[in-house]
Parts: structure tokens; C-alpha cells; sequence
């Protein structure tokens, strides 16, 4: 089975022998390959909903694996119970939904010796809250796929918590390693910024300049990250 790019920089992390927890699975590819390729002992796959959950099961039969990964039907972090998943894998979710789903059920998250995450977008406010939360971050990746960048953090709960310094929509990480992603990433967002200060015009209301006002912070931010990692 080949996985995409984004699916591959998180299989390439994981191979422990332990239980994964995918939750979002997406028909059940990470599990599967991570199985396949005896990585992990046993997995839990997860979705919201029934449509995926039953491709996901046709999947795990097709390859004769229902002994070795489950699937089930659920709500997030509901789905399991604590210390029943050393990683816990939730890829293609925004961050703030992510961040949902840990606060719902932190006992889960707590317990888990891994949590990789793959916020679609607030990658910032997520990484803002895993800190605030007593979760560690200790790594952090970029994955391309066609033109798009995806953003994977590898975080723990340590019982510590932080305060963010600031924005934090590029991982420190990802500034220290001056990954060969970024700039390219930094650019698309000053593009998107730019695009959205040509459609806010010349309005004066106060919604309007208030959201001005956090483009240009946004623009400040992004072109001082982008001088860190050429």
C-alpha cells in the first residue's frame, strides 16, 4: 500500500510495536500500512461517521486483518479509553476542531505517549493550546502534495504548561530546522493575506479595519519568520 506524501512523514515516525489509535482514519490507510509493515501490534481505527467506518472495515477484511485492527464508529477521543493507545494519530481535522476533541476527552489524551496531529488550518491556535495545556511539542514536519503544504505536529502531555510567545503559526521547530518547506509555505500565506487585503478594499467600518489590522500583524509575522529560515 503507498500513502501519501503527508501520510508517509507520519507512518515514517511511528515503530514501537505498540497499539495505534487513528481517529478521523481516512478508510483505514495509515493503520493498515503501519500493521502490514510491523510497526505496530494492533490499531484502533476511528471516524465520526458510518460511511467511512464501513469502507475502513471492508479494507481491514480485504487484507485478513480484523484480528489486528478494529474499527469503530465515535465521536474524537470517545472511542477509546485511557492508556488503551500509546500513539494517537488525528490528521485532517482544523486546529481548533483537534483541540476540540483533546479538551473532550484530555484523560485519553493525557495517557497516550504520542499525539501526531495534522491540523488543515489554526495550526498556531493549536499549537497554542497544546502548550497552555501541559503538552510538549517536540517535533514538528512539512509534507508536500501537489501544490499543497501540509503542517504535522508530534506533541506529549508533560503536565507542564506554557505560555506561547506570540503567533505561533509556523512551528518553532520548523524555524529552527529552516525546513526546506517553509519559505515556500510562508509565501502561500502572504499571498492569501495579500488576496484578502485586496478584497477588504478601502472600507472604513470597524469589523473591516479591525480585520486589516490583523492582516498587517499576520504580514509582519510571516515576513520576520521568512528572514529566520532562508
Amino acid at each position: 500500500m503507498k500513502l501519501t506524501p503527508r501520510l508517509q512523514a507520519i507512518a515514517d515516525s511511528i515503530n514501537n510495536g505498540g497499539v495505534l489509535a487513528d481517529v478521523g482514519t481516512d478508510h483505514a490507510y495509515l493503520p493498515i500500512y503501519l500493521v502490514q509493515n510491523g510497526r505496530i501490534s494492533k490499531a484502533i481505527a476511528s471516524d465520526i461517521n458510518k460511511g467511512p467506518i464501513e469502507i475502513a472495515r471492508k479494507r481491514i477484511a480485504a487484507h485478513c486483518l480484523e484480528q489486528k485492527i478494529e474499527a469503530r464508529q465515535g465521536s474524537g477521543f470517545t472511542v477509546l479509553k485511557p492508556k488503551e493507545a500509546d500513539t494517537i494519530v488525528i490528521a485532517g481535522m482544523g486546529g481548533m476542531l483537534i483541540s476540540e476533541i483533546i479538551e473532550a476527552s484530555k484523560e485519553v489524551a493525557e495517557s497516550a505517549e504520542v499525539l501526531i496531529m495534522q491540523p488543515m488550518l489554526d495550526s498556531g491556535k493549536l499549537r497554542s493550546y497544546l502548550l497552555q495545556n501541559g503538552f510538549e511539542i517536540f517535533d514538528e514536519e512539512l509534507a508536500k502534495e501537489d501544490t499543497k503544504i501540509y503542517e504535522i505536529i508530534w506533541a506529549r502531555y508533560t503536565g507542564k504548561p506554557q505560555e506561547p510567545a506570540g503567533l505561533m503559526n509556523i512551528g518553532e521547530i520548523i524555524i529552527k530546522k529552516k525546513h526546506p518547506l517553509a519559505v515556500e509555505l510562508i509565501d502561500k500565506e502572504i499571498a492569501e493575506i495579500n488576496n484578502i487585503l485586496q478584497k477588504l478594499g478601502n472600507t472604513e467600518s470597524e469589523l473591516t479595519q479591525k480585520r486589516v489590522q490583523e492582516c498587517h500583524e499576520l504580514l509582519n509575522y510571516y515576513n520576520e519568520v521568512r528572514k529566520w529560515v532562508q
